[in-house]
């Protein structure tokens, strides 16, 4: 296998590849002259070393989830927050209303939001309720 390096991405020679006049090349990866004048000239050891170099960032931190998702962690792992979600849905029609009428929670949605400040939760927890949802 040989690779290339196209903004700043480290990319493997496909299996089938369009050349500049528009013909497709079957088994284009299992040709090194090929893949050589087309810019994959790095051999995997060098792939690897560049992998070294160059590791993968760390993903965003997830911000939506699904209302079962949500449910499931603070079941599990909130439950006072939980007590709290069904206290105030009982006592809100709003709250309640917004709730079922959700699929996904964003927490950068306003809506969420001011759920979230209606049940006193901070930024930290709601750090940990998302990191939670992320590992389920």
């Amino acid at each position: 296998m040989q690779y290339k390096i196209e903004n700043d991405t480290l990319l493997p020679a496909p299996a089938t590849f369009t050349l500049p006049d528009g013909r497709t090349v079957s088994n284009f990866s299992s040709s090194p002259e090929l893949m050589t004048a087309h810019g994959f000239t790095m051999t995997e050891e060098e792939a690897q070393e560049w992998r070294g170099a160059h590791p993968a960032p760390e993903p965003p931190p997830r911000t939506t989830c699904t209302r079962y998702e949500l449910i499931s962690v603070l079941r599990e792992r909130f439950p006072e927050l939980l007590t709290s979600l069904r206290e105030a849905c009982a006592s809100d029609a709003d709250l309640q209303f917004w709730w079922n009428s959700v699929n996904e929670l964003d927490r950068n949605n306003a809506d969420f939001a001011a759920a979230a400040e209606k049940l006193g939760i901070d930024a930290p927890t709601l750090d940990a309720v998302f990191a939670a949802a992320g590992e389920a």
